[in-house]
């Protein structure tokens, strides 16, 4: 199956952009009940240019985030060590 070239158009289509001036953050569960390392990247999500959500997020537990870590450090060309997830290839 060959792959259709990516083409960016911000004014048609859903696009997810992240939300200008936030960070990743963290989140862990009640002790004792869910104590479940969780990561939040604040996002907001546009239709054909429109803002349609303008406070969503991307969830992530520890073992994804670490393999989103990996997969962007080879996407980017930089160096970083593998997490247990190895995940990173591309």
């Amino acid at each position: 199956m060959t792959r259709r070239p990516v083409i960016f158009d911000p004014a048609n289509g859903w696009r997810v952009d992240r939300i200008p001036s936030t960070t990743f953050e963290q989140y862990t569960g009640l002790p004792g009940i869910d104590t479940t390392e969780r990561f939040r990247l604040p996002l907001m999500v546009f239709y054909n240019g429109h803002l349609r959500s303008p406070d969503t997020g991307l969830w992530l537990s520890r073992p994804e985030a670490d393999g989103l870590h990996d997969e962007l450090c080879v996407a980017l060309g930089t160096c970083c060590t593998i997490h247990h997830t190895g995940t990173a290839a591309l």
